[in-house]
């Protein structure tokens, strides 16, 4: 027998094995996921469900509210588990929930890299709360060692930087050392192009606003990009005032099984549905801003108009 050529198929075989369990244990960790029943599920595999669930755009956010019980990870992946955990509530739209978890998981407050990138994904959610000064602030370090997070720093504080007026100032931080689309996961590419649309948008440069965003459309991957392409192309459309094609970008987004923030873009779809003589569902897609942003300050501005139109 040929033992030589056997001997690639014993760890391939070990491998194949090691991956079944892995597949296994997590449709078996989905399953109680889903059902609520969370008992006996330790916090590392439940976030790395949520997480895999959520980059398919699927939130659970009962599951989140239940999962404050559980104790801190161990080991040197604590702080990796709590930064999942606090990307997963910004991205349910539950951002004074992910500010929580850090003084609820003391033990891994760390330090490095690690703990920069925690901090980034607070001060998003932060910004999201409306606070973009303090959001500012949280950011304001400069020794982080890796390019990812240091690209990371760069691309959140372009964003709010962009939304206070400082172009030039969120430029500046899309040139600095080590910050470049090739220091992210392909994951995040679109992002990167995201952050140039809103420097341009928010410069009134709709053509270049637009070239980011198809740069940004060829490279989309998860669905909460790819429903954030379409609102950020809607809003582009209603900032020129054809609302009729705002309405067609909006309504894709609004399909997207990924439903929570996107508060600004609910919020203007429902101008847009108003101005075309649409009040019925103006008036719904204020409502959906309100149930799935409703911690933004986009939430009042819905509420607003809902009074508004009811009074």
């Amino acid at each position: 027998m040929n033992w030589r050529g056997c001997g690639g198929l014993v760890p391939l075989a070990v491998v194949g094995l090691g991956w079944t369990l892995l597949v296994v244990r997590r449709a078996r960790v989905l399953r109680r996921l889903r059902s609520g029943e969370l008992s006996g599920i330790g916090a590392r595999p439940l976030v790395g469900v949520l997480y895999e669930e959520y980059g398919e755009g699927r939130l659970y956010p009962r599951v989140l509210e239940a999962a404050k019980v559980l104790p801190a990870p161990t080991g040197p992946l604590g702080v990796h588990v709590l930064n999942r955990l606090v990307c997963i509530e910004v991205a349910a739209g539950r951002y004074r929930e992910a500010l929580e978890w850090r003084g609820r998981w003391r033990t891994l407050a760390g330090t490095g890299d690690f703990e920069r990138l925690v901090r980034i994904n607070e001060a998003e959610a932060v910004a999201c709360l409306g606070q973009l000064e303090a959001s500012l602030a949280l950011t304001d370090f400069t020794d982080a060692r890796s390019p990812f997070v240091r690209t990371g720093r760069a691309l959140h504080r372009a964003w709010v930087l962009a939304e206070l007026g400082r172009l030039d100032e969120g430029r500046a931080a899309l040139r600095a050392e080590d910050v470049a689309l090739a220091q992210l996961p392909s994951a995040f590419s679109a992002e990167w192009h995201f952050a140039r649309f809103a420097l341009e948008f928010a410069a009134r440069d709709w053509k270049a606003a637009a070239a980011a965003l198809v740069d940004a459309g060829r490279v989309v991957e998860r669905e909460s990009s790819r429903r954030n392409l379409a609102f950020l192309s809607g809003r582009l459309a209603f900032a020129q005032e054809d609302f009729t094609l705002a309405l067609a970008h909006f309504e894709r987004g609004a399909a997207s099984v990924y439903r929570a923030q996107g508060g600004a873009a609910l919020l203007e779809w429902g101008e847009a549905l108003a101005r075309l003589g649409r009040p019925a569902e103006a008036r719904a897609a204020w409502q959906r801003c309100l149930a799935e942003d409703a911690q933004s300050p986009c939430a009042a501005g819905a509420a607003a108009r809902l009074g508004a139109d009811q009074a």
